[in-house]
Parts: structure tokens; sequence; C-alpha cells
């Protein structure tokens, strides 16, 4: 074997070495990583400030202390953010993204919950702090597919699939879950005519979602509506 084989050989093996590396240790440099991350702030229009901050490269992001914010000020606040993603998915092949806050704090009006507290005439909806919201992404071209979406919290759960389009708009199917506390507070024709019963004292409905995410428009299934209808007729029999 000549020497200009083995220096390549060599060569090869410290590069797979450097990469095996790369794979395995976090970059740890808060500068480092807000300079990569900068092109996620530049599409979403958002600013991000954090306190500590891990990136491996071929697929995960981890942050601490996170805050989001715009032209108008604080969005959200979280204790921590977790990003899953294929790096040679998103170069090459399936976009695909996954993500877990943890300990969410919301500083403006939610337009979903807005719409859905003066559909079930609730007089206020929980306060909008989550444990956790996670959820897989698919990027298309044209718009961004959401599945297996969750937000939840002591009295509220929250779980969507759909899509969001470039523009904003959405086209998404949205199930809310509510706790006792909140359930009560609700009307009694209300519950019996457009919310189903689940576990524990929690009753949930689900809505068709259209329009702007700033300003979403919420539509009751018809078929669920019709069936809550016959099952309040049977039990006033």
């Amino acid at each position: 074997m000549n020497k200009n084989i083995k220096s390549i050989i060599k060569i090869s093996l410290i590069l797979l070495l450097l990469v095996c590396l790369l794979a395995l240790i976090p970059i740890r440099s808060n500068a480092i990583n807000r300079f990569m991350l900068s092109p996620f702030e530049k599409k979403l229009a958002m600013a991000f400030q954090f306190k500590t901050s891990k990136i491996w490269l071929p697929g995960n992001i981890f942050l601490e202390g996170i805050t989001a914010s715009d032209k108008g000020g604080m969005l959200y606040r979280a204790e921590s953010l977790n990003i899953k993603y294929n790096i040679q998915g998103l170069l090459f092949g399936k976009k695909e993204m996954s993500f877990c806050a943890k300990e969410v704090k919301f500083y403006k009006d939610i337009g979903l919950l807005n719409s859905v507290s003066r559909i079930l005439t609730i007089p206020q909806m929980p306060n909008v702090d989550f444990n956790a919201i996670e959820g897989d992404f698919n990027f298309q071209k044209d718009a961004t597919y959401i599945k297996k979406a969750s937000a939840r919290s002591g009295n509220m759960v929250i779980r969507g699939e759909g899509l969001i389009k470039n523009n904003g708009d959405l086209d998404c199917n949205v199930h809310f879950s509510f706790s006792k506390p909140i359930v009560d507070s609700i009307p009694d024709i209300i519950k019996m005519t457009l919310l189903s019963e689940e576990n524990n004292g929690w009753m949930g409905i689900t809505l068709k979602t259209t329009g702007n995410y700033a300003k979403p428009s919420l539509h009751i299934d018809s078929e669920t509506f019709k069936m809550n209808i016959k099952e309040t007729i049977i039990k006033f029999k």
C-alpha cells in the first residue's frame, strides 16, 4: 500500500472521528447557537432569548429559560424547549420536526381560546399557562402540516392536527377537553348540546378551525351537534 493511499485512509478516519464527535458532543456556546438559530428567527419574525443552550448538529436543539418576542413585545416564556429533527431529511427528504416546550406562559391573548370561550359562554377561560406543549410538524412547500399536537394545563387539554398555510390561514381540527371546574361554569344547555362526556368529570368538544391564526373561525361539527341534540331530547323524555 503506497503512502498516498495510507494518507487518504488516515484523513478519512480522522474526518469520520470528527463527525462522530460532532454527533455526540453538543455545542454549548450561546453565541454560536444564537447565530445558528438566526435563520429561524428571521423566518418566524421573532426574537429568541435563552439562558443556556445545547445543539447537537445531527438533530437536537435544547434551550432553557427561553423567551420569544416580536415587534409588539413579549409573546411567551418557556422553562425549556426541545426540538428534534433529521438534518438529512430537512435538506433532502421529508422536512419533519418535533418539539416539546415545558412550563409555557403566554403574554398575549390567544385568539383560539377567546373564540372557544364565546362559543361555550365561559365567563373566564383558564389561565393560559401550559405544563407542556408538543407536536410533530411536516414542512411542505406552501404550508406546514401539524400532527399529534397537544397543549396541557391543569384544567384544559388541547389536541389538534391540520394545515397552517404560509400566509397564516388555518385548516385544522382541534379538540378541547375541560376539567370539572371549567365544565361547572358552562351553562347546562351548552353542555348537553355541544359537549361530550369524558373521564373524571371532564367534557370535550371538537371544532373545525379556519381563517387566520390570529383571528380564527371555529365551526361545530354538524353530525356531533345533531347527535348531542338527540341525546338531550332523550334525556328530557
